[in-house]
């Protein structure tokens, strides 16, 4: 599991139909997270190239995100507490890799290590991709490793939705999904970008319903050859499922910058 934000350099690396996430996109908040150093939460619909480094077909990218917490489809693994969370990531053609961390501010650590790769092909104005996830968590006692096989959707048409679903073969025995969208906002306020997320979970750790609903705004500039982005978002939810009466996930801010790079 990991926030959306991480999804950015994935989805940098895997393709042109792809929108930059950030919040769980710059981070989903997915976490899973994406995420994009912004599944993330949340991010913008703007288009971002990566880069090559000259004379090779690879492209390498890399980002950093601290976030004001560490929120997995609204659900809160840092206790609150500020988190740092790296990632690198390579692609040849329609291949990638990349490698995903997550650090504990307040325990002063790194408490999950995730490894993704995959595959991607723009189908028109549908880009789809399938991958495979290992999830490792140092310094969690009592979590176990777990690996997914990971299938993301995006659509070039209005609001650009998306849609990711991780299907765990391993410890968590079950699904989660999100289900995504984006805008940019008019006028003076074109910098800007309105994202949403709806999260599902399908027995997944045996618990089965939506954990939360995202709504955010996200921002981005590139300067000095670098991206900069930052969101802001809410997580809110409501009874149903397994989420209700003391299983239910209490509604938090999320806030994010992230930084991206390419060589």
């Amino acid at each position: 599991m990991r926030t959306f934000a991480p999804m950015l350099l994935l989805g940098l690396a895997l393709g042109p139909v792809s929108g930059l996430t950030s919040g769980t996109a710059a981070a989903s908040s997915d976490s899973s997270s994406a995420t994009a150093v912004a599944d993330q939460q949340a991010g913008t619909a703007e288009q971002v190239g990566i880069s090559e480094t000259p004379g090779s077909p690879v492209a390498v990218d890399w980002g950093l995100t601290f976030a004001s917490r560490y929120l997995f489809q609204g659900q809160d693994l840092s206790n609150g507490k500020p988190v740092a969370q790296p990632e690198l990531a390579l692609s040849y053609g329609a291949i990638s890799g990349s490698l995903w961390m997550n650090r504990d501010f307040a325990e002063s650590h790194f408490n999950e290590i995730d490894g993704f790769v995959s595959v991607g092909r723009d189908f028109s104005k549908l880009w789809a991709s399938i991958g495979y996830g290992y999830y490792e968590y140092p310094n969690r006692d009592d979590w176990d490793p777990s690996q997914e096989i990971i299938f993301d959707f995006a659509l070039a048409a209005p609001v650009s939705p998306t849609l990711t679903v991780n299907y765990d073969f391993d410890a968590g025995d079950g699904y989660y999904a999100t289900l995504g969208g984006s805008q940019a906002l008019p006028g003076q306020l074109s910098t800007l970008s309105a994202y949403s997320n709806l999260f599902y979970q399908g027995s997944y750790y045996d618990v089965s319903g939506i954990p939360a609903w995202e709504l955010g705004l996200a921002t981005e500039r590139e300067l000095g050859g670098f991206l900069f982005a930052g969101a802001v978002s809410r997580f809110t939810t409501w009874d149903n499922g397994d989420f209700a009466n003391e299983g239910a996930v209490p509604a938090n801010w999320y806030f994010s910058l992230s930084i991206v790079g390419s060589n």
